[in-house]
């Protein structure tokens, strides 16, 4: 979590189909629905969006942006896996935003506020390093 003004700010940076090169900040979000990236990015990341139909308008941060829905392989601190994540026209910010589906539904996230850090590990892993089961 880098430090910045006042309070800091838990984020990641996301690899989006082996495109390592270019990684895209994403703020851990818990109040998002899913993975959601600025459409201008889709391209850079090899994704073709011209015969995607967008979804319904939402609004992100003051925003009002089209999803348009892909399938994409994500990775992040070692870990890789596959999602459908939300390109977003017009872009809300110059950053991503990493939610419940698509990220939280895959990776355990530990955040330490006082020592202003994150942890992250692949729910699987975690299970069976805990030796929980697979409903533990």
């Amino acid at each position: 979590m880098p430090r910045g003004g006042a309070v800091a700010c838990p984020v990641v940076d996301l690899t989006i189909n082996g495109v390592d090169e270019a990684p895209i900040r994403c703020l851990l979000d818990t109040g998002a629905g899913g993975v959601r990236l600025p459409g201008s990015t889709a391209e850079a990341f090899g994704v073709d969006l011209a015969d995607v139909e967008p979804g319904p308008p939402h609004i992100i941060g003051g925003t009002e942006t089209r999803l348009y829905l892909a399938e994409v392989n994500l990775a992040c601190a070692g870990y890789e896996w596959d999602a459908t994540v939300s390109f977003c026209t017009p872009d809300f910010a110059g950053f991503g935003l990493a939610g419940l589906r698509g990220f939280f539904d895959k990776i355990y996230v530990g955040v330490d506020g006082y020592r202003e850090v994150i942890e992250l590990e692949p729910h699987e892993d975690r299970i069976d390093r805990l030796g929980l089961g697979a409903y533990g």
